[in-house]
């Protein structure tokens, strides 16, 4: 239970960033590689520094599974990209939704045809309950707009953003059993902020480094709440939570919770009406964890009772 409760925390930081980017001023780091460059840099600062100031135990480079962290950091930084992207080309809340909804149904069918795994009728249950959530907190407009503003091109990043995000799941599981989960998720955010790094290196036409004017000291403020909050305290619940979870696709259905939390966000701060229809599907959203959640309580104690 507490690996999905963890998870479920990761899902709540990253509601706010959608509402977090759109308060920020025009600018350089409303580019979405930009963006997701400071914000994998200040996470992974910050985890690493916390590492370095608990002195955590460091893993020899033979120890650590190199292949897991580069593919970590090619699908964190597909998913920063597209996920930036999609929330301008088809809006944070069809972004949101679908980048919750579609991974989970990923690693789901990757368990069936690779592991042979079917899943549990809990987790069946729970899903469609919260995407059931998930279509009731969405706009009644939201499927038109997609095809008529986004087009293929909002298509095309929000499939990317759900295979990275699932890829990232999958090869979390990985790398926590090899290193201690605070430096896992410091150096993870780490190799995709190298990768990101190269991504604009390589589209500048001009390599040398410029170092425009700093932003707004409010824009400082968010760009801190993203990296440090919403991106390595996220991803350090996500990483600590994926480890303690049954299964992978167990654990991703707990983020599912994310479009509740960006819709009441979005009521709050950018006063979004929230109709009786959305209310009751972040009421589903919340309702599918708890479900879930108790089957995770029930199935260790029915291990400990049993022979």
């Amino acid at each position: 239970m507490a690996g999905l409760l963890l998870v479920g925390l990761a899902a709540c930081l990253w509601g706010t960033v959608g509402v977090a980017t759109v308060l920020l001023s025009d600018g350089d780091f409303k580019d979405p590689a930009v963006a997701g460059l400071v914000r994998a840099l200040l996470g992974a600062g910050s985890l690493l520094i916390v590492a370095a100031l608990l002195r955590l135990p460091r893993p020899g480079w033979r120890d650590l599974p190199l292949w897991a962290l580069l593919l970590f950091g090619v699908a964190g930084a597909t998913f920063q990209i597209c996920l930036f992207a999609a929330f301008s080309v088809v809006g944070v809340t069809v972004t949101v939704a679908v980048t919750v909804c579609a991974p989970v149904l990923i690693v789901a069918l990757v368990d069936a045809v690779v592991l042979r795994k079917l899943p549990e009728r809990r987790f069946v249950l729970a899903t469609l309950i919260a995407s059931a959530g998930v279509l009731l907190a969405l706009p009644e407009a939201a499927p038109a707009e997609v095809i008529r503003v986004g087009g293929m091109q909002g298509a095309i990043l929000l499939a990317g953003a759900s295979i990275a995000f699932a890829v990232l799941a999958l090869v979390t599981r990985t790398i926590t059993r090899r290193c201690e989960p605070v430096r896992a998720a410091g150096l993870g955010l780490l190799s995709s902020a190298i990768v990101l790094a190269a991504i604009i290196g390589l589209r500048t036409s001009h390599p040398e480094l410029k170092l425009g004017p700093l932003p707004p000291w409010r824009d400082m403020i968010i760009l801190i709440y993203i990296g440090v909050a919403a991106t390595g305290g996220a991803y350090l619940a996500f990483v600590i939570g994926m480890h303690r979870c049954r299964s992978a696709s167990v654990g991703l259905t707990a983020t599912m919770i994310e479009p509740g939390v960006a819709a009441l966000l979005a009521a709050l701060i950018l006063h979004e009406r929230l109709k009786p229809e959305e209310a009751l599907g972040c009421a589903l959203m919340i309702a599918a964890m708890i479900f879930l959640s108790r089957g995770e309580r029930r199935k260790p104690r029915a291990q400990m009772s049993g022979p």
